[in-house]
């Protein structure tokens, strides 16, 4: 009877055991995740998606972008600019957008 308690013993210790180093391996396999996850650097955005999203939010109507090519060639918004004359508006329009 003392023989099964023995294994039992024993069996029961080396389980304990692989499952305490598969916790520790675990552990250390995130740390080295979390320590790699901070040190990368997040994307710059991208300028021409905030210029655009810039628009969107100052125009009336969505945006009208035409291209050629993949060039942009225009663009159709209605924005509100600041200004007396025309001309304070041509100027001021690029300094807001």
């Amino acid at each position: 009877m003392n023989i099964f308690r023995t294994r039992t013993g024993i069996f029961g210790t080396a389980v304990a055991l692989g499952l305490v180093a598969v916790i520790v391996v675990l552990i250390g396999l995130a740390g080295v995740y979390f320590l790699l996850r901070s040190r990368i650097q997040p994307e710059a955005a991208d300028p021409q998606l905030t210029s655009y999203n810039a628009l969107k939010g100052a125009s009336a109507i969505t945006p009208e972008l035409t291209f050629e090519r993949g060039f942009p060639r225009g663009v159709h918004v209605d924005v509100t600019v600041p200004g007396a004359t025309p001309v304070e508006r041509r100027h001021q329009l690029p300094r807001d957008l």
